[in-house]
């Protein structure tokens, strides 16, 4: 693949709103102010091996907070990329079709201090008269949720001053847009502090909502609480013929993480279906999973996607202190089946797996290699072996550890993208770059 290049440096500036007098700061992590952002096209990406592509040197994105990359076909056909870099800026770029390329990045704004859950989620709207504007939704950590657009379509050079969305202490989130171009943001906020430790705070899953592009706001809505102490981890929702899916898993006050459970919204979220009841009175109280962790380990849901025929397959990790194993859980709402994917060495967090968007029995895993350190592999279930076989290795081998794969939200050639671990101590203390797979013709 030729490498192209684009050359030229341009500098925008956009002032922030003023934060609310009212606001509320983070509780335990510091302010959540946010500085001034600005804007900068000035480096040169480039795409190595015909394959691979070093889409930011010191990027990083989260698992929970997706989709971190999104393809948009209108006026151009474009991958668009975001995340967080070593300067805790929020930064986006793009994969060009016709041009084989990728662009140089625009800064869009900075927060006060490291913390990856600051990861920014991407949405490119699909329907209305904000159609093909990008969004970049972020909050740092239990801090306020932010959101800006570009104010032209496919252009990742001038974007509207930061608006916040909630002011309270929100982490986690993740986007949707319906069919009339409903916008429907979600994210977990602690509702309940005690002096006992964070580890028994209550963190529960709320979403709010937009008819008109991001404008105005509706209330909030509580969908999912674990109880007094604990925390919602959820995976990104999907949306498809009026149904909402989400899985989840759940942090317990003894600090660890356990369990997969499944809802589904089939009006639009007013009312929940949990284990074939339908919960009116939200939120839904999570008591009776679908998958219950083994006795001294812990497991996370990981990804959810929906299979040809609508079913949620859902995949997970279920780990200890060093090794992650993973699965793929299909015919949840009848007798669950597991296939077991690959093992992983565990880099401060478990390392990852997602499902291909088009095909559920396609897996993209962090797998130990021969090295030592983890890979990106394909994997492709073989029902005959009981299991998932790998029908390729996607990274280079680096002697770094490969890991957190997440899936280009409706992919074209720009498939998959990555992190590169550079070092990983805490979700404070790390170095790492952003890799991404380009698949041409996919």
């Amino acid at each position: 693949m030729r490498a192209l290049f684009f050359l030229a440096t341009v500098v925008f500036f956009v002032s922030c709103k003023p934060q609310p007098q009212n606001g509320v700061d983070s509780t335990g992590y510091g302010d959540t102010g946010i500085q001034t952002g600005y804007f900068t096209l000035n480096r040169p990406l480039v795409t190595d091996s015909g394959a691979l592509a070093t889409v930011s040197d010191g990027g990083n994105i989260l698992f929970y907070n997706q989709p971190s990359g999104v393809y948009y076909k209108g006026k151009h056909s474009r991958t668009y990329m975001a995340w967080l870099d070593r300067r805790n800026i929020v930064q986006l770029s793009y994969y060009d079709d016709r041009y084989n390329r990728m662009t140089t990045y625009a800064d869009i704004f900075a927060w006060p201090y490291k913390d990856d859950h600051a990861q920014p989620v991407l949405h490119v709207k699909q329907y209305g008269d904000l159609k093909g504007h990008i969004y970049i939704f972020s909050s740092l950590h239990n801090s306020r949720l932010v959101y800006t657009r570009s104010k032209k379509p496919e252009s990742i050079t001038d974007f509207t001053p930061l608006s916040i969305i909630d002011n309270g202490k929100c982490t986690y989130p993740s986007v949707l847009e319906t069919p009339t171009g409903e916008l429907m943001v979600f994210y977990t906020r602690n509702t309940y502090s005690s002096d006992t430790g964070y580890k028994h705070w209550t963190r529960n899953l709320y979403y709010i909502t937009s008819t008109d592009g991001g404008n105005t706001w509706s209330k909030e809505k509580e969908i999912v609480t674990g109880g007094t102490g604990t925390w919602v981890y959820y995976v990104q929702p999907v949306y498809k013929d009026d149904g909402i899916h989400i899985a989840f898993s759940i942090m317990k006050d003894d600090g660890g993480v356990y369990d997969v459970h499944y809802i589904k919204s089939n009006d639009g979220g007013d009312t929940w279906i949990y284990n074939d009841s339908t919960i009116n009175a939200l939120p839904v109280l999570a008591n009776n999973p679908i998958y219950i962790t083994p006795e001294g380990t812990q497991t996370r849901a990981w990804d959810l996607k929906l299979n040809s025929v609508g079913e949620p397959v859902i995949a997970y990790q279920n780990y200890d202190s060093t090794v992650g194993r993973s699965y793929v859980m299909y015919n949840i709402r009848t007798e669950p089946k597991h296939y077991f994917v690959t093992n992983s060495i565990n880099s401060y967090y478990p390392a990852g797996l997602v499902l291909d968007e088009y095909n559920t029995n396609i897996a993209y895993a962090s797998s130990v290699g021969k090295n030592g350190q983890n890979e990106i592999v394909e994997k492709t279930l073989d029902k005959q072996l009981d299991s998932f076989v790998t029908t390729s290795v996607i990274s280079k081998e680096t002697g770094r550890h490969q890991m957190r794969p997440q899936m280009v939200k409706q992919y074209h050639n720009m498939k998959l993208l990555w992190v590169d671990e550079l070092e990983y101590n805490s979700f404070k203390d790390y170095k790492t770059n952003l890799k991404g797979y380009i698949d041409q013709g996919k």
